[in-house]
Parts: structure tokens; sequence; C-alpha cells
């Protein structure tokens, strides 16, 4: 919120929060996913296809996804994108344009599962910026 409330003193007047709906491909259960800060044997967990591909060997090294990512890009082959294609379905990065439930929020703007509790919070956050950025600017 300090954030914003500096953009809010240095004009900003609207924000637009893109997207809102439920997206379909974000899993948000934290123990299916595994994003880059993580070890690496947690995507083995998560999609055990890759322990019998040619980065099978990384699922013991205590590495995380980020540096078998770097490992990958320094390789100069097609190792990138392969290691990509393991780990697409498996992590949190969405651009979020493929809703699944129309007009109910998106839980990664939420804490907890209860799809009530959700949509309240996002009207609280709406209404905060909302009362945030009017305060200011009449």
């Amino acid at each position: 919120m300090q954030h914003l409330q500096s953009l809010r003193d240095n004009g900003l007047t609207y924000l637009q929060v893109l997207p809102a709906f439920d997206i379909a491909t974000v899993d948000e259960d934290q123990d299916r996913v595994a994003d880059l800060d993580d070890p690496f044997s947690k995507l083995c967990d998560i999609n055990p296809a890759i322990r019998d591909s040619e980065f099978g060997a990384d699922c013991g090294t205590g590495i995380t996804l980020a540096e078998a990512f770097e490992n990958a890009r320094l390789s100069g082959d097609d190792k990138l994108q392969a290691l990509n294609d393991y780990v697409r379905m498996h992590d949190s990065f969405n651009w979020g344009y493929d809703p699944f439930h129309y007009t109910a929020s998106e839980g990664s703007y939420a804490v907890g599962t209860d799809p009530v509790e959700r949509v309240v919070q996002f009207r609280e956050m709406v209404k905060a910026l909302n009362d945030m950025v009017r305060c200011c600017h009449r």
C-alpha cells in the first residue's frame, strides 16, 4: 500500500486489476506448484516424468529450478525449451487470460480457500484501492 500511496501522491488516478476472474490454469495448491526459487527436486516430485528425462540427474542435486534453467541456457542447445516443457503446467506464472469461473475472483488475490471469503477479500481490496485514490483526487 505504501508504494501505491506514493504513486497516488505522484498523480495516479486509476488502477486496473487484470485478470481478476478465477484463472483456469493456475493451480492454487502450492504443494503442486514449483517456482524458480524452489528446489529442483520439488519439480521432480510434482512431475515424475522429468526423472526419466535428460534432467533426471538434477532431481537429487539440491539446485534450485532457477539454477537448472541457467544450466540449460548455458548448454546452448534446445535444453532450455525442453526444461520449460516440464515446468510449464507446474509453475505459478500465468498471464491469466483463461478465466474458468467468470465473476469469481482469482484465489491469488485472497488469503485462504473459502470461496465466499475470497470474494469478500477481493471486494475489500478494490474498495480500499478506490478509497485511497479518491481521497486525494476529487
